[in-house]
């Protein structure tokens, strides 16, 4: 990405309040293990390394939209 890197972007929408609810999943060729922990301490929902499957893209994106509408359900009755 030109300008900035994605754990960049990352800091930005997790310090915006009006972003900061989005869910993210990191699709990355950096694929060390240093690099997925320091995604997800960074406020990742997941990490994915290319080459990636489509159907584990779909699988973890409905997995993150799943937990965030689980999360959302549980403010809602406290």
């Amino acid at each position: 990405m030109p300008g900035l890197n994605g754990y960049q972007v990352l800091a930005q929408l997790k310090k915006n309040k009006s972003t900061a609810h989005i869910p993210v999943i990191i699709l990355s060729a950096l694929s060390r293990e240093s690099d997925i922990l320091e995604g997800l301490e960074r406020g990742a929902n997941d990490y994915l390394t290319k080459p990636f499957s489509p159907e584990i893209l779909l699988s973890k994106i409905k997995k993150v939209l799943s937990e965030q509408n689980d999360n959302s359900n549980l403010h809602r009755s406290l």
